[in-house]
């Protein structure tokens, strides 16, 4: 329930954390909140957010980015890296997983700190080239 899951999120924002990004965590994380404040504490969420991870999902999202997303609060790494990897990997989400585990902050830190230049393809090659 919606207002079940935003009053839970405004609890937990009152130790200090955005609302969105407390709701974010409880979609991802079945509602759990043990598991979100883990996440919140751990600077999982942080990552998270800054590879936009709390952007407004559009209507004409990509399969592939959705995935991403999900993917990025599994590993704790931007969704447009994850993005890039399942680009990489034809949205093979298991060799996509392996390699952001493997080498996932290697890859983070390279990124640039600008935003989505809309040249996935590139960031994708770029993937590829460091691997």
């Amino acid at each position: 329930d919606d207002r079940k899951r935003r009053l839970t999120a405004e609890n937990l924002a009152a130790m200090g954390f955005e609302v969105e990004l407390v709701i974010a965590g409880l979609k991802q994380f079945g509602d759990n909140e043990g598991r979100v404040v883990e996440w919140l504490l751990s600077g999982e969420a942080a990552v998270f957010k800054d590879g936009g991870g709390l952007q407004e999902e559009a209507g004409d999202e990509s399969a592939r980015f959705k995935a991403a997303r999900n993917l990025g609060t599994i590993v704790g790494l931007p969704p447009r890296l994850c993005e890039a990897a399942l680009q990489v990997f034809n949205d093979d989400n298991n060799n996509a997983m392996n390699l952001l585990l493997e080498r996932g902050e290697i890859y983070a830190a390279a990124m640039p700190d600008d935003g989505d230049d809309g040249e996935g393809s590139l960031r994708a090659r770029r993937v590829q080239a460091l691997m």
